[in-house]
Order: structure tokens, then C-alpha cells, then sequence
């Protein structure tokens, strides 16, 4: 496994950072309908990997499990009333 497929812990928290497969799966969605959550605002923790000098950082998404969830759920109860 690469260094930054590992799940990362943020601080603060005791719970491993998901990436986008692991949320898609666990959703049951492909990864292009996470890729249209966080369009909508569902929540996501941005990582910067350094690449060398003179290179852009690369970026990767990973999310905080209970903090989808509860997104999600507040979503579906807004859209419900």
C-alpha cells in the first residue's frame, strides 16, 4: 500500500480518515456520486503530499466517517420536511 492510500487519523480524533473508494463503497455509490456529495458540501478533509521542488502538491480527499453520516442524515431529514 502506498504512503498516501493509508488511512490518516486527524487530530483531535480517533477515528482513521476514509478515502473516496472506502465512502463509496461503504455508501453503496460509485465514486463519480461522492465526487457530486462534495460538490454539494458533504464534508471533506483536503491532504497536500509535497512532490519535489518546483512541483504542485498533489491533493487527495479523505473523509471523517461520522461526519458524512451526519451530513447525510441531515440532508435526507431537511429534504423530508
Amino acid at each position: 500500500m502506498s504512503a498516501h492510500a493509508r488511512s490518516k487519523i486527524p487530530p483531535g480524533s480517533s477515528a482513521p480518515l476514509l478515502t473516496i473508494e472506502q465512502v463509496a463503497t461503504s455508501l453503496q455509490v460509485s465514486k463519480a456520486q461522492v465526487d457530486r456529495l462534495v460538490r454539494e458540501g458533504c464534508p471533506v478533509v483536503d491532504i497536500a503530499v509535497p512532490r519535489g521542488p518546483g512541483r504542485r502538491q498533489k491533493r487527495y480527499l479523505r473523509f471523517d466517517g461520522a461526519a458524512v453520516m451526519g451530513w447525510l442524515e441531515s440532508r435526507t431529514k431537511g429534504g423530508a420536511s
